[in-house]
């Protein structure tokens, strides 16, 4: 389906009609691209490819000053800390899980298989860690979605930074979604021609894309910030 900002009240006068509801029906992204660049050289998406990234590292110290302290590196999680502990609580409550249920299948003189199943159940959420992480990590961050009334508003602010930022870059989104599986998609755009729109692009270092990819890898933290005043 075509997204609800996709309106003529989603942009800026003046808009060409027709082109927007081109845009609406246009699913491939060759058909986006093309439509993206008109609309852009018709001065309708002022802001798409509109910023350039920063090509030069910058100090925790001076990102705090260029944030106008909005960003405190004392309070960016950026070890992981909350998701490492989000995982050991996890763990802790298979362990009990199953040294609870073992011992009581065991008094009430279940089948030594299926007592052995479930004591067995630690290690294999261990097995699980090790040969799959992601997966579960998403399982983990469903049952936090389910107890924590927030914690979808800070994923929604997280992955926005990122769709935004990679919008001001000049990249297309591919994919964007806000659940147990969190993600934002990029590609980079190619007009009519097929030379590549993003700013990025265009006949640069490779270094640029380093930096870009930086920027955006980094904004979901700052868009955390800005709403909740720390990134986890």
């Amino acid at each position: 389906r075509s997204p609800s900002w996709l309106s003529k009240g989603a942009f800026s006068p003046p808009f060409d009609a027709e082109l927007v509801q081109d845009l609406q029906r246009a699913y491939s992204a060759n058909n986006q691209d093309a439509l993206i660049c008109s609309l852009k050289s018709k001065n309708v998406l002022k802001k798409w490819n509109s910023f350039k990234p920063l090509q030069r590292r910058v100090s925790l110290v001076e990102l705090k000053m260029l944030t106008q302290g909005i960003v405190d590196p004392s309070k960016l999680d950026l070890r992981g800390d909350d998701a490492q502990n989000a995982l050991y609580l996890a763990f802790l409550l298979v362990t009990a899980f199953g040294f609870t249920l073992g011992n009581y299948a065991n008094a009430a003189h279940f089948d030594p298989l299926l007592t052995l199943l479930i004591g067995s159940t630690p290690f294999a959420f261990l097995t699980l860690g090790l040969a799959s992480p992601n997966r579960v990590n998403i399982l983990v961050t469903a049952a936090r979605l389910r107890m924590d009334s927030t914690l979808r508003t800070r994923l929604v602010a997280h992955e926005t930074g990122h769709f935004l930022v990679g919008y001001l870059l000049g990249l297309g989104i591919d994919r964007y979604n806000v659940g147990a599986y969190s993600a934002v998609e990029f590609r980079a755009v190619e007009d009519s021609a097929g030379k590549k729109a993003s700013a990025v692009a265009k006949q640069r270092p490779p270094t640029v894309d380093v930096y870009r990819a930086a920027v955006i890898a980094v904004a979901g933290m700052v868009a955390e910030c800005v709403v909740f005043g720390d990134a986890k």
